[in-house]
């Protein structure tokens, strides 16, 4: 999916490319966030899935 955005007609464009979504450990996010404890020793890892944006801008001198 492409968004095209255009700031101003004969300057500058900025081009938002959508890359997908994946799917990572809350604790590669947040520090600390998935720890394990005395009581929970073997506590399972939180996957959550975050979207990938690659932003172009084209500006023209």
């Amino acid at each position: 999916m492409i968004i095209l955005v255009n700031i101003k007609k004969d300057r500058m464009k900025i081009y938002v490319l959508d890359n997908g979504r994946m799917q990572m450990d809350k604790n590669l996010m947040i520090a600390n966030s998935n720890q394990a404890t005395l009581h929970n020793p073997n506590k399972e890892n939180e996957l959550h899935e975050i979207p990938i944006y690659t932003v172009f801008i084209d500006h023209l001198l």
